[in-house]
């Protein structure tokens, strides 16, 4: 249960972590991590060819790291109609509409799930109604 057992259901991003987890770093990875710190401390732009090494270092990093806790304020969260686990036949909270995010919301969870892709939904017909019910709705209270 949880995010924890969710995160085991996402298995592209386990194998990636296994898989960095069980391997050794390259001397070639080494050294583009060293001139990465070179040029952030130097407060310097990471080159566009040091920017994967550098980004699946942090992804993985913060994973490792992050430990979710609840939040206590009330939460109204949007999302598209389009579930893509599905299509990749993934399990877990893939197929959860809220994609395990209301077990986290202490204070209170409001979703609203609109028709479309991804891309589509911040141009939904109804979005700004439902938008100015919500604060209208907190106005009240």
């Amino acid at each position: 249960g949880g995010l924890s057992g969710m995160l085991r259901h996402v298995p592209w991003l386990m194998h990636l972590l296994r898989k960095v987890r069980h391997a050794q770093e390259t001397k070639g990875e080494r050294l583009q991590m060293a001139e990465v710190r070179r040029l952030l401390k130097a407060g310097k732009t990471i080159p566009y060819e040091l920017r994967e090494t550098y980004c699946r270092k942090m992804l993985i990093h913060a994973a490792r790291k992050h430990r979710a806790r609840p939040y206590d304020g009330k939460v109204v969260y949007f999302r598209s109609g389009c579930t893509l686990g599905r299509y990749f036949a993934l399990t877990g909270w893939w197929n959860d509409p809220y994609l395990g995010f209301s077990e986290l919301c202490a204070g209170g969870f409001e979703a609203h799930v609109l028709e479309g892709d991804h891309r589509e939904i911040l141009g939904h017909p109804r979005l700004t109604q439902i938008i100015r019910d919500v604060f209208e709705d907190r106005v009240r209270k």
